[in-house]
Protein backbone atom coordinates (compact mmCIF):
# COMPACT_ATOMS: atom_id res chain seq x y z
CA UNK A 1 0.00 0.00 0.00
CA UNK A 2 2.31 2.79 0.89
CA UNK A 3 5.01 2.23 -2.20
CA UNK A 4 5.10 0.46 -5.14
CA UNK A 5 8.65 -0.40 -7.49
CA UNK A 6 8.72 2.18 -10.16
CA UNK A 7 11.27 4.97 -10.80
CA UNK A 8 10.48 8.31 -12.37
CA UNK A 9 12.33 8.40 -16.22
CA UNK A 10 14.16 12.33 -15.85
CA UNK A 11 13.93 12.62 -19.51
CA UNK A 12 10.38 11.57 -19.94
CA UNK A 13 9.17 12.77 -17.14
CA UNK A 14 7.16 9.71 -16.45
CA UNK A 15 7.37 6.44 -14.47
CA UNK A 16 8.08 3.07 -15.89
CA UNK A 17 8.91 -0.08 -13.90
CA UNK A 18 12.32 -1.33 -13.45
CA UNK A 19 13.78 -4.11 -15.60
CA UNK A 20 14.48 -6.82 -13.00
CA UNK A 21 18.07 -8.33 -14.43
CA UNK A 22 18.95 -5.60 -15.84
CA UNK A 23 21.06 -2.23 -13.93
CA UNK A 24 18.99 0.62 -14.15
CA UNK A 25 20.98 3.87 -15.73
CA UNK A 26 22.70 6.26 -13.25
CA UNK A 27 20.91 9.46 -13.09
CA UNK A 28 23.32 12.43 -14.07
CA UNK A 29 23.10 15.18 -11.52
CA UNK A 30 21.81 18.12 -14.08
CA UNK A 31 18.56 15.40 -14.73
CA UNK A 32 17.40 15.72 -11.26
CA UNK A 33 14.93 17.88 -10.30
CA UNK A 34 14.24 18.23 -6.13
CA UNK A 35 14.90 15.30 -4.01
CA UNK A 36 15.81 12.43 -4.89
CA UNK A 37 14.17 9.15 -3.21
CA UNK A 38 12.39 6.20 -4.22
CA UNK A 39 8.19 6.26 -4.25
CA UNK A 40 7.57 5.02 -1.30
CA UNK A 41 5.98 6.52 1.99
CA UNK A 42 8.40 6.72 5.10
CA UNK A 43 7.44 6.21 8.37
CA UNK A 44 6.34 9.41 9.49
CA UNK A 45 5.18 10.94 6.34
CA UNK A 46 1.56 11.12 5.29
CA UNK A 47 0.48 8.54 2.78
CA UNK A 48 -0.84 10.32 -0.42
CA UNK A 49 -4.73 10.55 0.10
CA UNK A 50 -4.97 9.08 -3.59
CA UNK A 51 -3.04 5.88 -2.42
CA UNK A 52 -5.34 5.24 0.99
CA UNK A 53 -8.73 5.83 -0.86
CA UNK A 54 -7.07 3.18 -3.39
CA UNK A 55 -6.54 0.71 -0.65
CA UNK A 56 -9.74 1.08 0.35
CA UNK A 57 -11.39 0.39 -2.68
CA UNK A 58 -9.75 -2.74 -2.84
CA UNK A 59 -10.32 -3.25 0.68
CA UNK A 60 -14.20 -2.65 -0.21
CA UNK A 61 -14.19 -5.65 -2.51
CA UNK A 62 -11.93 -8.33 -0.48
CA UNK A 63 -12.86 -11.22 1.20
CA UNK A 64 -9.83 -11.34 3.64
CA UNK A 65 -6.96 -8.56 4.60
CA UNK A 66 -3.37 -9.80 4.36
CA UNK A 67 -1.04 -7.59 6.14
CA UNK A 68 2.65 -8.84 5.30
CA UNK A 69 5.69 -6.92 6.83
CA UNK A 70 4.41 -4.36 8.66
CA UNK A 71 4.41 -3.82 12.20
CA UNK A 72 1.12 -1.03 11.53
CA UNK A 73 3.11 1.49 13.28
CA UNK A 74 1.36 3.99 11.15
CA UNK A 75 -2.38 4.67 11.03
CA UNK A 76 -3.37 4.40 7.91
CA UNK A 77 -2.21 0.74 8.18
CA UNK A 78 -4.46 0.28 11.20
CA UNK A 79 -7.45 2.33 9.75
CA UNK A 80 -7.40 -0.45 7.09
CA UNK A 81 -7.41 -3.40 9.55
CA UNK A 82 -9.72 -1.32 11.11
CA UNK A 83 -12.06 -1.00 8.01
CA UNK A 84 -11.33 -4.75 7.58
CA UNK A 85 -12.22 -5.78 11.06
CA UNK A 86 -15.90 -3.68 10.95
CA UNK A 87 -16.96 -5.79 8.21
CA UNK A 88 -15.69 -9.41 9.76
CA UNK A 89 -12.92 -9.84 7.32
CA UNK A 90 -10.50 -12.49 7.88
CA UNK A 91 -7.02 -10.69 8.98
CA UNK A 92 -4.03 -12.93 8.13
CA UNK A 93 -0.80 -10.90 9.61
CA UNK A 94 2.68 -12.05 8.02
CA UNK A 95 5.16 -10.12 10.27
CA UNK A 96 8.56 -10.99 12.11
CA UNK A 97 7.97 -9.47 15.45
CA UNK A 98 4.86 -7.53 17.02
CA UNK A 99 2.25 -5.67 14.89
CA UNK A 100 -0.11 -3.43 16.69
CA UNK A 101 -2.81 -5.62 15.06
CA UNK A 102 -1.99 -8.28 16.38
CA UNK A 103 -4.94 -8.96 18.96
CA UNK A 104 -7.23 -8.47 15.81
CA UNK A 105 -5.54 -10.71 13.91
CA UNK A 106 -7.18 -14.31 12.30
CA UNK A 107 -3.99 -15.57 12.02
CA UNK A 108 -0.78 -14.40 13.08
CA UNK A 109 2.31 -16.12 11.31
CA UNK A 110 5.38 -15.28 12.80
CA UNK A 111 7.92 -15.13 9.80
CA UNK A 112 9.58 -13.68 6.89
CA UNK A 113 7.14 -12.17 4.18
CA UNK A 114 9.72 -13.67 1.49
CA UNK A 115 9.13 -17.29 2.71
CA UNK A 116 5.40 -16.84 3.69
CA UNK A 117 4.18 -15.59 0.23
CA UNK A 118 6.31 -17.63 -1.88
CA UNK A 119 5.41 -20.40 -0.43
CA UNK A 120 1.59 -19.24 -0.86
CA UNK A 121 2.26 -18.25 -4.21
CA UNK A 122 3.13 -21.59 -5.26
CA UNK A 123 0.16 -23.46 -3.82
CA UNK A 124 -2.76 -21.52 -5.06
CA UNK A 125 -4.42 -22.60 -8.51
CA UNK A 126 -3.10 -20.94 -11.91
CA UNK A 127 -6.81 -18.92 -12.96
Amino acid sequence: MAGDLRRRDPAAGRRCAPRFGRRLPAARVHDLRGMLKPEVVFFGETIPPTRFAAAERLLASAEALLVAGSSLAVNSGMRLVQRAQRRDLPIVIVNRGPTRADPRATVRIEAGTSEVLGALAERLPVP
